[in-house]
């Protein structure tokens, strides 16, 4: 008695046969479900459901790979609030190492099919035989380690792919977290190849000896038609016997789990000898004839062959696009282990640099020397991070891309059309997110800029007070050395000076306007050495100084003006010019326009110095409230500079009122008080606020903090020869020699 094809080895048709108690049955050929002898036909809302396969999900899974390949919006959030929580959670060196040891690198094309077979049956995360395969996110892991990637990693109700960094939702993250793992599909592909393994590694007895003669005879042929295993003599009387000519057997000595896969006939479970050829597209099931005709209506049926062989051509197509994507990554895993030896190189060089040199000034930079190596070894420590994450990324990619290559090439040579319609979906779509994320060059390329300390001889050979600038980035830096310290006191005072505004004239000459005394004090070089004290007495109590040319100066003074010459012999007062306002500080637009800042009401005016009014900018602009407390004033190519005290801001504005930049201080210090303002000739602003001096770049940034700790300073000026003078309440102006630094030291 031989069983008829799809009988599940039942007697042929008219031919009677009664099986001997324990007669060896074959494996169910779903090995998913098999129907009790006698269960009547399911509805199509009762009959097991596959996982449902249509066109949108397979051109969404499409357009999530080239998404993920080509860095959009999958790929971004791998750097997401997600990422950074993970970063804290685990060293990112020890999970960079960790991925790279998951996903090895080595070529896809060196492997034999066995070893491809081994590699598409690996678990994605610990290397080892899958169990319950899982499909997560680019990968497959097993259940029991994906649930333990979920308990690490997850964040809320999301968990972070090992692969492309995007974040992966949990269907239903209302259940016990332990529980959330068995919601990620199973890959049926490979649980059935799983099983079909097993199922060679059993010893099976012939079923025809066992059920018509009642012998335990071993099998040595399967036949992959009948679904059943025999015996050499069964075999031979099987093949000869009509209608069973043509089937295919293959001996259990040399079968392999893809032998039987691919070569298995499927027959419904429902209908024994009819064999499985339409796929229901609503239903996702397979169906033989008699189970399309009894479906419902209302369902999409296709042919299974023509389904399949649409997947196997989609299958096929990506093996182009595996090759390309892992020689990119591949590429890219190189460029980052060069750039990781030149970087310890260039730390080991610039370590040699700073131990050479504060091995000769090593009393007086102590402190310092330890600060530079604490930084260059953060910033090597940050480098090594970096591209110890890059490189995980990359071999994690390449390990997934390989991954998928081989399931993919197993697929395609033992997968059934059953399995090709159930599985391609998922695996093209993981391969087109790879594939777009091998051409996202930006989620690779690593060129963190290098912020590590460089020293030259000139820091060495110069001042010990430039140790504060070793080390850093000084570009945009000027470095300030005190000189000298003078009260302007004299004889003739009958109060101590108030110094309310400061002015370097270009012949070496400091103007000083003492307030106190209603004098303006002028220090002029001698021609051998020191100085020449100068005074011009005045009316009326003085408060700006600007310099219209040269050789001359306007000072505010109570409703008034006073133009003054300038040598280093005399102080002459030429005219003195009636104004309506007083003016707290002034600052020379031209040679002829004079800008003065008024407190109430807050505005600045415009006048020539004949005293006529041009123009007066007011505190609003539009509804838009633009001076509250206008304090000092200065000139930049036109524009006008002023220090609100009450707005915490320095404003540049144009003659007209529009406002150009506010500055309020840099990121780690905002303004407290600004009070003098000055520029230089190449538009730079030195500011005053709060004990320090600022450096403004003429576009409003902050360059670099020139001066802290001063005591009570008020005015500021630079003048030729890169002089600085600040005068400070009390104690007289204080002369700085100011050094811009050109570059890194």
């Amino acid at each position: 008695t031989f069983p008829v094809p799809g009988s599940r080895g039942g007697p042929r048709e008219g031919v009677s046969a009664t099986p001997n108690e324990g007669a060896t049955k074959p494996a169910s050929r779903s090995h998913l479900s098999t129907p009790r002898e006698g269960a009547s036909r399911p509805t199509t809302q009762q009959m097991p459901r596959e996982p449902t396969i249509t066109e949108e999900s397979a051109d969404d899974a499409r357009r999530h790979l080239y998404s993920v390949a080509a860095g959009g919006p999958s790929a971004q959030s791998s750097v997401n609030s997600s990422r950074s929580t993970l970063r804290s959670r685990r060293d990112p060196r020890s999970r960079a190492s960790a991925v790279r040891s998951n996903f090895p690198l080595d070529s896809l094309a060196s492997l034999s099919a066995e070893e491809r077979s081994k590699r598409a049956m690996e678990c994605s995360f610990c290397r080892s035989h899958i169990k319950e395969p899982k499909v997560f996110c680019c990968t497959r892991l097993c259940k029991k380690c994906l649930q333990s990637h979920i308990d690490i990693c997850a964040i809320d109700n999301q968990v972070t792919c090992l692969v492309c960094r995007s974040n992966v939702t949990i269907p239903d993250h209302s259940q016990p977290k332990d529980l959330w793992a068995d919601q990620f599909r199973t890959d049926v592909f490979l649980q059935r190849l799983q099983l079909t393994a097993e199922e060679i590694k059993q010893k099976h007895e012939c079923y025809v000896c066992a059920s018509s003669k009642g012998k335990k005879t071993a099998a040595t042929v399967f036949c992959f038609d009948c679904d059943t295993y025999y015996c050499d003599s069964c075999n031979v009387m099987h093949l000869q016997l009509r209608g069973l000519t043509s089937h295919s057997t293959g001996d259990l000595a040399t079968l392999q789990p893809r032998d039987i896969m691919s070569r298995r006939r499927l027959f419904c479970d429902f209908h024994k000898d009819r064999p499985l050829e339409k796929w229901c597209r609503q239903c996702g099931q397979a169906l033989c004839q008699l189970c399309v005709e009894e479906h419902n209506k209302k369902c999409s049926v296709q042919a299974m062959s023509q389904l399949a062989a649409e997947k196997r051509g989609l299958l096929e197509g990506l093996k182009e696009e595996f090759d390309s994507a892992i020689k990119r990554a591949e590429e890219e895993d190189e460029m980052l282990r060069d750039r990781g030896s030149r970087v310890q190189m260039r730390v080991s060089q610039r370590k040699e640099d700073i131990e050479a040199a504060f091995s000769r000034i090593e009393a007086a930079v102590a402190a310092r020397k330890k600060q530079l190596l604490d930084e260059l070894a953060d910033d090597s420590l940050q480098d090594e991070r970096g591209k110890e994450s890059k490189l995980g990324q990359i071999q994690a990619l390449t390990g997934a891309l390989k991954d998928n290559g081989a399931l993919a090439e197993e697929m395609l040579s033992c997968g059934s059309d059953r399995d090709l319609i159930q599985s391609a979906d998922d695996l093209v779509r993981q391969c087109m997110t790879l594939s777009e994320v091998s051409h996202n060059a930006s989620r690779f390329t690593y060129d963190r800029p290098m912020s590590m300390a460089r020293v030259d001889t000139f820091s060495v050979n110069t001042f010990i007070t430039l140790l504060a600038a070793l080390g850093e980035d000084t570009s945009d830096s000027m470095v300030a050395f005190k000189t000298k310290q003078m009260s302007l006191r004299t004889p003739e005072d009958k109060e101590n000076p108030g110094i309310k505004d400061v002015l370097l004239m270009e012949n070496n000459v400091i103007l000083a306007v003492d307030n106190n005394n209603k004098v303006i004090k002028a220090i002029a070089p001698r021609d051998v050495s020191g100085f020449r004290y100068l005074r011009l007495d005045l009316k009326t109590r003085p408060w700006g100084i600007t310099k219209l040319q040269p050789n001359v100066a306007a000072v505010s003074g109570h409703q008034c003006l006073y133009i003054l010459t300038v040598s280093a012999d005399a102080l002459s007062l030429q005219t003195t010019v009636r104004t309506r306002k007083d003016y707290w500080s002034i600052a020379a637009l031209s040679p002829i326009n004079i800008a003065g800042a008024v407190t109430f009401p807050p505005s600045i005016d415009i006048v020539d110095i004949t005293g006529r009014r041009l123009r007066t900018i007011d505190g609003e602009s539009n509804g838009v409230t633009i001076l509250k407390q206008p304090n000092f004033l200065a000139c930049v190519n036109g524009n006008i500079l002023v220090t609100d005290r009450q707005d915490k801001s320095l404003i540049c504005m144009d003659q007209a009122g529009e406002v150009k930049f506010t500055f309020r201080g840099s990121t780690k210090d905002g303004l407290i008080g600004p009070q003098g303002v000055c520029t230089d000739q190449s538009g730079r602003a030195y500011l005053i606020d709060s004990g320090n001096v600022f450096l403004v770049s003429p576009e409003g940034k902050a360059m670099c903090k020139l001066l802290t700790g001063l005591p009570d300073p008020r005015a500021i000026t630079v003048g030729p020869n890169n002089q600085m003078a600040v005068s400070m309440d009390g104690r007289g102006v204080t002369f700085f020699s100011l050094t811009e630094l050109k570059g890194p030291y």
